[in-house]
């Protein structure tokens, strides 16, 4: 990025404003300094008169108003009125002595300070104090503002030199603020840029400082790696969908077509539509499931959270397939601890342990074990489903949570590839941990969902 562009970024414009912002209260502090400057410089020139009176009325104690007469006149005379005033009064108001043609009209006779004209015109300003004379009359001492306004102008002017580099070393750290800023920022740009245009492998440098930009870059890599988890699940699910739902399809399509091209008795027609019926629950139990586990992804609207008795939960499970268990030539074993409580939804619960249990009747060999179980694991409920069947690797238990992901690369078994995503699904819903394991032989899968008071 160019140092003409970074005149226009936001982070120039920032620190241009706070620049400008410090100068105008440079001028400000200027301003204030110099009505305190002013004054502290009368009270100087005050204090310079001061003692300049009494070393002039020293001269009366000595010899009287003629000595005070001829000190003023020498003092005068020995003194350009540009640089100090002098003027004595008589009694009668007469001057008698000074640098100056007549008393100040626009001074009173009185004891004190004052800043005023001291010429006709009011061309000479002048800082004056007026002090009474022993026996009457009045003693001017003063200092031309000039002489004092030189002082207090290279004052102002050293001040407001200092706030015109306040503002132009701030504006000249704006522009070197901003080319680092954006220089990093400039990174992430075309990072996003190259992403943008299809390289969804690219992602943002990290420096290694450790700074607010190396954790910005840090979690951009995350959401870029979780965004392209995402596609690469959209792509293997779509491919995956396209391939499950095309055989049923054209099965389903074959009977009907095969029903219409031949005559058949009414009970050969009752059984072709029986199995149409069949494919088509095949196909809406897929699709089914799959709103099952966008809805959980998605927040699961409508589901509950409630307190569940997961261990009257299991045993109604047990009880229900004991049966199918049985039929198949499996024997179902049952290790509940009773009263073990969570919350969450129980439908949501059920459906997740019926299609372990499924899933587990399905893959076991005749005269197989399942095991079903709820056991405390510290501040953990655990659920456990296990079989004899031919387990899953070790280094395929996470990629068969993902949707329509199966074991059987042709395909060839029933089933959608949907049911561990569904109990996936349900797990993260009710903030459970899910592990499939090695049951030595078979599968061993373990839900523990954090514990619960049981309702009063």
């Amino acid at each position: 990025m160019s140092w003409l562009s970074s005149f226009r970024t936001t982070t120039f414009r920032m620190v241009a404003l706070a620049a400008g912002v410090f100068a105008v209260l440079g001028l400000v502090l200027i301003l204030v300094l110099s009505f305190l400057l002013e004054t502290v410089s009368d009270q100087r020139f005050d204090r310079v008169a001061a003692t300049s009176a009494q070393a002039v009325l020293a001269a009366q104690e000595r010899g009287g108003f003629n000595a005070l007469r001829a000190e003023v006149a020498d003092r005068a005379a020995r003194t350009s009125p540009s640089l100090r005033l002098y003027l004595l009064e008589d009694p009668s108001g007469t001057v008698v002595a000074g640098n100056l043609p007549t008393w100040p009209r626009d001074l009173a006779h009185q004891a004190g300070s004052a800043t005023i004209g001291v010429d006709q015109d009011g061309i000479l300003v002048a800082r004056v104090s007026t002090i009474p004379v022993a026996g009457g009359g009045f003693l001017l001492v003063g200092t031309p503002i000039p002489e004092r306004q030189r002082i207090m102008n290279l004052e102002i002017e050293a001040l407001a030199v200092m706030a015109g580099l306040m503002a132009l070393i701030g504006t000249a750290a704006g522009l070197v603020i901003a080319k680092r800023v954006l220089g990093r920022l400039d990174v992430v740009n075309r990072t996003a840029s190259t992403i943008l245009a299809g390289n969804l492998a690219q992602r943002v440098p990290v420096s290694g400082r450790g700074d607010e930009f190396d954790s910005l870059a840090a979690n951009i890599n995350i959401m870029l790696d979780r965004i392209e988890g995402l596609l690469a699940t959209v792509h293997s699910v779509t491919h995956n969908i396209a391939h499950d739902l095309r055989a049923p399809l054209n099965r389903l399509r074959g009977r009907l077509e095969l029903a219409l091209m031949t005559q058949r008795s009414p009970d050969d027609y009752q059984q072709a539509l029986a199995a149409a019926i069949t494919e088509a629950d095949e196909i809406i139990n897929t699709f089914n499931a799959m709103l099952a586990i966008a809805r959980l992804e998605g927040g699961a609207s409508g589901a509950r959270s409630d307190p569940v008795d997961v261990s009257e939960l299991v045993e109604c499970l047990a009880d229900l397939y004991q049966p199918l268990a049985e039929e198949n030539d499996l024997t179902l074993a049952v290790e509940v601890l009773a009263g073990q409580w969570i919350r969450g939804d129980r439908h949501l619960l059920s459906q997740a342990l019926s299609n372990l249990v499924d899933n587990a009747i399905k893959y076991s060999p005749p005269g197989g074990r399942l095991h079903l179980g709820v056991e405390r694991v510290g501040d953990w409920v655990r659920l456990s489903v296990k079989d004899d069947g031919p387990g899953i690797a070790a280094d395929q238990r996470q990629a068969v949570l993902q949707p329509f992901v199966r074991l059987d690369p042709a395909r060839s078994t029933p089933g959608s590839g949907l049911g561990l995503s569904l109990v996936a699904a349900v797990a993260e819903f009710h903030n459970a941990r899910l592990t499939l394991a090695d049951n030595q032989p078979g599968l061993a899968v373990f839900i523990d969902c954090p514990v619960s008071s049981a309702p009063r």
